[in-house]
């Protein structure tokens, strides 16, 4: 499904973002070290996101299951 994000660290603490838009067309993206941004005076309690996500996640991705995937998400 797209868009699709992928977000890691690598081993000299910066944050790589590669992206799809579809299945011909990608980006990529080399942000500042973490701690270096907004990040460093700002703690995210994402509890409430990975909950979600885990609820999600449980849902077949079929067309019927479609608008329920979509409204969990928006």
């Amino acid at each position: 499904m797209f868009p699709y994000f992928k977000v890691f660290i690598d081993n000299q603490s910066f944050m790589n973002i590669l992206w799809y838009t579809d299945e011909r067309k990608h980006g990529f993206q080399r942000n500042e070290q973490i701690g270096e941004g907004p990040v460093s005076f700002c703690e995210l309690n994402l509890t409430t996101l990975e909950e979600k996500l885990k609820e999600l996640a449980g849902i077949p991705l079929t067309s019927p299951n479609y608008d329920t995937v979509l409204n969990g998400i928006f």
